[in-house]
C-alpha cells in the first residue's frame, strides 16, 4: 500500500446510526470515498472555527439552541453560562418542541468574543443537540449602511450552524402550522 506521506490514518468511534446517515451524504454528493467526505467535513469544520475566531467588534448575536430536556444536570450548566454571560443577554425565549426537545433563543449584545464564547460553551454540553449563531453590526440600516458611520461600511453578518451527531436523524418535530393563541404571528390592521 502506498500512501501520500502527507496523509495519516485515524481510527474514529461513532454509532451505526451516525455513519449510516453520513454514508447516505456521501453518496448522494458523489464523493469516491468515505475518507473523501470525511476530509470535507473536517475542513468545514475548521472553517467555521476559524471564521468564529475572527469575527471581532461590538456585535448583536442570536443563538438558538437544540437540547434534550431530560438530560441530567444540562438545565444547570446552561444556567451558569447565562449567568457568566448576563451582562450581554438582552433577551430569551424557550419554547418546548415535544416531550424530549426545548429550543432555546438568545439574543446577546456586546464584544464578538463574549458572543462567539458563550455560543461555544452551550456548543460544548452534552445533550446539545443543535447549536447556530448568527452575529450582525448593531445600528445596520435597511440598505446595508451603518448608521453613525461616514464611509457607509457594509455591515458583516456571521452564520455559524452545528449539529451534534447525538441530535435525531430527522431533527426534532416541528409544527407545522400556526394555531392562533399559540405562538401565531397576528397582522395589526
Amino acid at each position: 500500500m502506498n500512501m501520500d506521506p502527507e496523509l495519516m490514518r485515524i481510527g474514529v468511534s461513532l454509532s451505526g446510526r451516525l455513519l449510516g446517515r453520513f454514508d447516505t451524504i456521501v453518496e448522494k454528493r458523489g464523493y469516491s470515498s468515505r475518507s473523501e467526505g470525511i476530509r470535507e467535513a473536517i475542513k468545514t469544520y475548521i472553517q467555521n472555527y476559524e471564521w468564529m475566531s475572527e469575527v471581532t467588534g461590538e456585535r448583536l448575536g442570536i443563538i438558538t439552541i437544540i437540547y434534550e430536556s431530560g438530560r441530567k444536570g444540562l438545565a444547570d450548566r446552561l444556567s451558569a453560562a447565562r449567568k457568566e454571560h448576563i451582562g450581554q443577554i438582552l433577551s430569551s425565549i424557550q419554547v418546548n418542541l415535544d416531550r424530549d426537545s426545548i429550543m432555546d433563543m438568545v439574543v446577546m449584545r456586546g464584544d464578538a468574543r463574549e458572543v462567539v464564547a458563550f455560543a461555544e460553551k452551550v456548543m460544548a454540553c452534552k445533550g446539545v443537540k443543535y447549536l447556530k449563531l448568527t452575529t450582525a453590526v448593531p445600528g445596520a440600516d435597511a440598505e446595508g449602511g451603518i448608521e453613525g458611520r461616514r464611509d457607509g461600511a457594509r455591515p458583516s453578518r456571521i452564520t455559524f450552524e452545528c449539529r451534534h451527531p447525538q441530535a435525531h436523524s430527522s431533527g426534532p418535530e416541528m409544527p407545522t402550522k400556526a394555531h392562533p393563541g399559540r405562538g401565531a404571528a397576528r397582522r395589526s390592521r
